[in-house]
């Protein structure tokens, strides 16, 4: 199996073939961020996410999803010119690999609104993930907000985290990401040790 980005069209076209024939098995909420802050929130932990959907019906079906697990959707969207809803097409082979089409959509326009605000300012944890500030999807305005959360968090004095998500994300976006912590807005940097060599440029975890 592999993963492979997709564009609208190609989202689109995947839906409408497996629909046809019948392959589309099941829909549901997901991501590694969620799926952690949901079963925080089964744990009896309040919880939140936010983020952009689309307005349409996979982006309902999110939120309702959330909020059947004890989520709290935050709405995060710019006012205007809101893409589609972002989906992962898992693709299951007969041998049991799998193959990943990936459409951020509206998943990487992340604007401050008040509801996020709110919400950091009351979050006595706020996380950030790192894809965010991957430079080939989100645009800068997202990098510039989404450093304003962590900003806005500490200021309430609250604890600011950021995941570092992918090695090569690490490697492709270094300077975004040494300067959001050259901003001094993250109490906790989250990654693995390939991620923190990637960060640091050091060749062994000790330097590292």
């Amino acid at each position: 199996g592999h993963m492979k980005p997709i564009d609208e069209f190609e989202r689109s076209f995947v839906i409408e073939e497996l629909t046809a024939r019948r392959l589309l098995a099941s829909t549901s909420a997901g991501g590694s961020v969620a799926n952690t802050v949901a079963t925080l929130a089964l744990l009896g932990s309040k919880t939140a996410m936010g983020g952009c959907v689309g307005h349409d019906s996979l982006g309902q079906f999110y939120a309702e999803e959330c909020n059947k697990y004890g989520v709290s959707f935050v709405d995060s969207c710019p006012m205007s010119g809101v893409e589609s809803t972002g989906i992962c097409i898992v693709l299951l082979h007969q041998d049991g690999q799998r193959s990943m089409l990936s459409y951020l959509g509206a998943a990487k326009q992340v604007v401050l609104t008040e509801a996020l605000r709110t919400a950091c300012c009351e979050s006595a944890i706020v996380l950030v993930e790192g894809y965010l500030l991957n430079a080939i999807y989100s645009p800068d305005d997202t990098l510039r907000d989404v450093t304003k959360c962590l900003r806005v968090a500490r200021a309430a004095g609250n604890l600011a985290a950021l995941s570092l998500s992918d090695a090569a994300c690490v490697t492709n976006n270094l300077h975004r990401f040494r300067s959001v912590l050259a901003e001094g807005v993250v109490d906790v940097v989250l990654g693995n040790a390939d991620e923190a060599l990637a960060l640091t440029g050091e060749t062994s975890l000790r330097a590292a």
